[in-house]
């Protein structure tokens, strides 16, 4: 599997859309199905349109749930600058599992990404959302993130 992030449409209807996030930086991964709202990908391309703009600029996106209550998932993203040169970083965190399991299923990673990739990513959610396509790839470099 290639470092990436991949959002993947399961479902839709005129109100929700079923997603499967699934990421891996080399090291670590993981998928997580949730539910959004039928304009909420388009929101998050739109967030994410110019990062970054300076060495502090910081965005942060989720999607999904973290009730534990609930059978979906959520997916938390932060896009963050590591220097001032404008180099990224992306945390990940994804959560999920059943309300009846005893306990419930959790990635936290790291990676390395550069703003071309979220350039081309952004089209991609947008058309992912307009139920033009399956699925929305955000790659990562090839550096495996080491602790």
């Amino acid at each position: 599997m290639n470092p990436e992030l991949v959002v993947s449409r399961l479902y839709h209807d005129v109100d929700i859309i079923e997603v499967a996030v699934s990421v891996w930086n080399g090291t670590f991964g993981g998928t997580v199905e949730l539910y959004v709202a039928q304009d909420e990908l388009e929101e998050v391309a739109e967030k994410l349109r110019g990062f970054p703009n300076s060495p502090v600029d910081q965005r942060d996106v989720s999607l999904g749930t973290f009730d534990p209550k609930l059978a979906c998932g959520g997916a938390s993203l932060r896009f963050f600058c590591i220097d001032r040169a404008g180099h990224v970083r992306l945390e990940v965190k994804l959560e999920g599992g059943h309300p009846l399991a005893k306990a419930r299923q959790r990635v936290d990673l790291f990676a390395n990404i550069d703003a071309a990739s979220i350039d081309s990513f952004i089209p991609e959610l947008v058309s992912l959302s307009r139920n033009n396509r399956q699925e929305a790839v955000l790659r990562f470099d090839g550096a495996v993130m080491r602790a």
